[in-house]
């Protein structure tokens, strides 16, 4: 059992049969001078998220143990999303899962079904948001024909030392401590294996997390 939330917000019904999760790599294929064709890695791209669902009326034949909002608040909050440009959170927590990701709001699209009145079936689709980076660049003169010529400058190390330990708080979860501390939320399964902890995760408040 997992649970999935949008924008901080606990969706009622988890995804009808499955989340889809899918991205490809930014490898370019180039001829060098010898005119073989070589392979340029340039990583992973950016995660896709596709999934389905509903938002209920009525809740008693589904189990939900738990107080829900209106179908039109849950529609209208993803669609103020949409329009704010902002990116939001996207997280899943439970057996098997630990993800927690800022995304953008890709597509929506609500279905009200003859004889379900007030219900909605919708699909969702989600794209990963990393934030952009900026280079620095230094502008060295103009060639003969006026052209400028700028070179990049190098970003500084950054020799602040890494804490050893992190304190768990509200909302964490070991994916985000990973994305946020180590600088990749992949890397999630090693703390966990440091911390002497087994999949699900679960944290508590409080709770001293092993970096290192």
């Amino acid at each position: 059992m997992y649970k999935v939330f949008l924008k901080d917000v606990l969706l009622p019904v988890n995804p009808i049969e499955e989340i889809t999760f899918s991205t490809k790599t930014l490898n370019e294929t180039k001829e060098n001078v010898n005119l073989v064709e070589i392979n340029l890695l340039s990583g992973r791209g950016l995660l896709d998220i596709k999934l389905s669902s509903l938002f209920p009326r009525y809740t008693d034949s589904l189990g939900i143990d738990f107080a829900i909002k209106q179908p039109s608040d849950y529609i209208l909050l993803i669609q103020k999303a949409m329009e704010e440009s902002q990116p939001i959170s996207f997280i899943i927590i439970g057996e098997n899962y630990d993800l927690n990701l800022k995304v953008s709001i890709e597509s929506f699209e609500y279905t009200e079904k003859a004889g379900e009145i007030g219900e909605f079936y919708y699909d969702l689709a989600l794209k990963e948001y990393r934030e952009p980076t900026v280079t620095n660049c230094k502008i060295e003169g103009k060639t003969s024909d006026h052209k400028l010529l700028v070179s990049e400058e190098k970003e500084r190390p950054d020799h602040r030392s890494m804490p050893k330990e992190y304190t768990v708080k509200k909302g964490d979860t070991l994916w985000g401590i990973a994305k946020a501390q180590l600088g990749d939320g992949s890397k999630y399964p090693e703390l966990g294996k440091i911390n002497n902890m087994k999949s699900p995760y679960y944290l508590n408040v409080g709770q001293k997390i092993k970096l290192s």
